[in-house]
Order: structure tokens, then C-alpha cells, then sequence
């Protein structure tokens, strides 16, 4: 069997009809074999979901790919070439092209492919029946695996046996989950936790990267609980965080951080749905430092992510203890940053226990209350007569200090005066 048979015809919503993605599948179809939707497009088309993601598959080879593209002035981009992928981009839209392909030899980590024209055998290397679903740019829907059937099930599936499919890529492991906690609903399917927890330790070879793409796809969730627990319990935690004691992870904080996102309008953020996930690991603030180090070293995070996972471990200032705009400002103002401060008391009122709407008032300090700009600084000492050097920072600081205590009361003026009684202090 070479091409599929269609079971269905689809109203495809308007991001996989818009002058772009019709340029570039006109492009690519007159080599003359079909170009067809695959995968996330197609799944979140018959669940009525805004599709994010476009994925385009072709008989076409990556490299003919690019001529037919480059040829037309589009940008291509050889994302992942040696396995078949080309990347298509126009005026901020993203295409991924595809090419048939099957595998040739795995190790558990990267797979040798072999382009090929059939599209019955590029849909029994996909990972999930739920991704091996694919679409004509008329709507015509081919469902070689019986995809459909497990999105209406609610019910996350491997095509064919989930060991093996896990031995060809122990990533696998991690997707099972997060599409489990996107998309399933019925009871987790018995085969794959058994594979999963069996290739568990394989995760150990996986790079940080990869796997930090999965695991934040998964906390991104609407409500991740049941498929962290099931992690939790089929020993995948103890393969990614040796040093953590994974019974002590708190699936049900995550969802609670998820909670209060969504009633402040907040976009969801995977770090600080880590951090809610993580904290009960320790309830000593050293341990958990080393723990955000030791975490977001194996995932490999960035800068920004390290900082942002340590603030949320290690809760620097008690951001929320109470409700009072006052305190809170100064607490704000002291952090710096208004991601941090928003960070540090979302968790703390999960931590807390919040129910209640009070502590809204102190969330939009940033916004709606935020304290001014300190308004001296060391050219305003050095005119008083003081020379340059750490004499300098250090009058500031103290000045800093009593005029934030103030609740930034002390004008600019009020501020000159006290350090000009200071300097003269000092000059005694």
C-alpha cells in the first residue's frame, strides 16, 4: 500500500487556508504528488481548536524541497534536513515541510531515514495514532491508524507496540505523557505505562534540551495532574531528577498555579509551573537551591530560566505574607523585576492556600502601584564635594534604605538635604 484511502471530509479553518500556506502547496504540488496537512493541524481541525502549528507533508525530498521553494523567493530554512525537514517561513508565518520518510535504524535517540513516496509507510513511523492523520488542501481526511476514532475517545495511543516505538526513540516516553495531558481523558492505556516505566532509565541519554521541550509542553497543559502523577508513579521523574524523592512532587500545586494564571488573565509560564511542581521536594530553602541548580542544569535551561527557577525555590522576599499595598510595593521594589515578583507571589499563595480574590490588589502593584525611581544618584553626591569610589555607592545605599522603609515618601529635594547633612557629618 503506497497512498491512503479518505474517510472523511474536513471545513479546514482559515490559517491552513491563507495565501501563504496555498503559495507554498501550489508550489510544492506541481513536482506533481499530492501535498497533504499531517499531524497536530488535522488533530486540532476535527476538535474544533485553533491550530497552531502547520505541518505539510510531501513525496518530495528536502533537497527538491528547497529548490522549489528558493526558486519562488520563499525562505527555507534546512531544520532538520537528514531527516527530512524544511522550514518555510514568510512575513512571521511557519511552515514545516516534511517529506515521506521511514526509519532505517534507531538508537533510542536519532533515527537513520529513508525518503520514500508512501504514504502508508511514513504513517506507521509516527509515534501516535493521533498524529498520523493527514489532510488534502481540500479537506479530504485519510486516517490510516483509526487516529480519529481515539481524539473522540479522549484516549492517547501508540501505533503498534509501544515498546517498540519507545525503543526508537526514548523521547517518546516524555510525548506519551504530555499528549496525555492535552488530549486524554480516558483512563492512561496500560501497554504504554508498562513501556514507559520500563524504558524509564533510557531517559537518562536524552539531552536537557529535548527534554525540556516536552516537559514544558506538558505543564503548559490546562490541568496536568494526572499525567504528572502518572510519572510520579511509573518512575519517569526519577529518571529525569535522580536527586529528587518523587513522591514528594506536588502535581496538584501545578494545577493550582494553572488556576490562578487563568483568573488573572496571566499567560501560563512552564517555569513557574516547575518551580510549583518541585518546591515540596525540600522544606529546607538550601536544599531547594541546590535543587534549582541541579534541575535546571539537566534541562539544560537558559540563563533567565536559572535565575527565574532559583527566585521561585528559594522565595528571596516573603511577596505576599500579607495583602498591604505598602509593604508589598516596597517588596516589589526591592526584587526589581516585575516577572519575579509576579512569580514569587503566585506561589506563595498557592503555597498558602489562597481561595480568595484578596491578594489580587498586591499582584497588579507592578501596574497600578508601582513605587518611583530613586531619585538621587551618585553625580548628586560627587557635586556635594565627595570624590569618586565606593564612599559613593555606599552614602547612596544608606540613603536608598531609609527613603524605601519610608515608603518613598522623601522627595528629591528632602533626599539632597539628608545627604547634605550627612556629608557634612562626615566631614567632622
Amino acid at each position: 500500500m503506497s497512498d491512503l484511502t479518505p474517510v472523511d471530509r474536513l471545513n479546514l479553518p482559515d490559517q491552513l487556508r491563507s495565501v501563504f500556506v496555498d503559495k507554498v502547496i501550489d508550489i510544492l504540488s506541481s513536482a506533481g504528488g499530492p501535498v497533504r496537512f499531517v499531524g497536530g493541524c488535522v488533530r486540532d481541525t476535527i476538535l474544533n481548536k485553533e491550530v497552531r502549528d502547520i505541518d505539510i507533508a510531501t513525496q518530495e525530498e528536502p533537497g527538491n524541497v528547497m529548490r522549489l521553494l528558493e526558486s519562488a523567493d520563499i525562505k527555507a530554512i534546512p531544520s532538520g534536513f537528514t531527516h527530512g525537514t524544511v522550514t518555510a517561513i514568510s512575513k512571521g508565518q511557519v511552515l514545516e515541510i516534511t517529506s515521506l520518510r521511514k526509519d532505517i535504524q534507531t538508537d533510542g535517540r536519532w533515527a537513520c531515514v529513508q525518503f520514500s513516496k508512501d504514504w502508508y509507510a511514513d504513517a506507521m513511523r509516527r509515534d501516535f495514532t493521533i498524529n498520523a492523520l493527514y489532510c488534502d488542501p481540500d479537506g479530504t481526511l485519510y486516517d490510516p491508524v483509526q487516529g480519529r476514532e481515539d481524539i473522540e475517545a479522549q484516549r492517547v495511543r501508540f501505533i503498534g507496540k509501544a515498546q517498540a516505538r519507545i525503543s526508537e526513540d526514548s523521547l517518546r516516553i516524555l510525548r506519551f505523557f504530555r499528549f496525555f495531558a492535552w488530549y486524554g481523558a480516558a483512563d492512561a492505556d496500560r501497554e504504554a505505562l508498562i513501556a514507559c516505566q520500563r524504558a524509564a532509565p533510557t531517559l537518562k541519554k536524552i539531552a536537557g534540551e529535548r527534554l525540556w521541550q516536552e516537559l514544558s509542553r506538558l505543564l503548559l497543559a490546562p490541568d496536568p495532574r494526572r499525567s504528572l502523577q502518572l510519572m510520579s508513579d511509573t518512575g519517569i521523574f526519577s529518571s529525569i531528577f535522580p536527586d529528587i524523592c518523587a513522591t514528594k512532587l506536588d502535581a496538584k500545586a501545578v494545577f493550582e498555579i494553572a488556576r490562578l494564571e487563568d483568573s488573572l488573565g496571566q499567560p501560563p509560564e512552564p517555569i513557574r509551573r516547575l518551580a510549583a511542581l518541585l518546591y515540596s521536594a525540600s522544606d529546607k530553602k538550601q536544599e531547594r537551591a541546590m535543587l534549582s541548580f541541579t534541575s535546571s542544569k539537566r534541562l539544560t535551561h537558559s540563563k533567565k530560566e536559572r535565575d527565574r527557577l532559583r527566585n521561585l525555590l528559594t522565595l528571596p522576599i516573603d511577596v505576599g505574607g500579607d495583602f498591604s499595598i505598602d509593604q508589598n510595593r516596597i517588596k516589589f521594589y526591592l526584587l526589581g523585576n516585575s516577572q519575579a515578583y509576579s512569580d514569587i507571589l503566585l506561589l506563595r499563595q498557592v503555597l498558602a492556600g489562597a481561595k480568595g480574590p484578596e491578594w489580587h490588589d498586591a499582584f497588579r502593584i507592578p501596574w497600578e502601584h508601582p513605587p518611583p525611581k530613586f531619585p538621587i544618584g551618585g553625580a548628586d553626591v560627587m557635586a556635594m564635594g565627595m570624590e569618586a569610589g565606593p564612599n559613593v555607592g555606599q552614602i547612596l545605599k544608606q540613603l536608598e534604605d531609609g527613603w524605601v522603609k519610608g515608603n518613598f515618601v522623601d522627595s528629591r529635594e528632602r533626599l539632597l538635604e539628608k545627604l547634605k547633612t550627612r556629608l557634612e557629618i562626615r566631614s567632622i
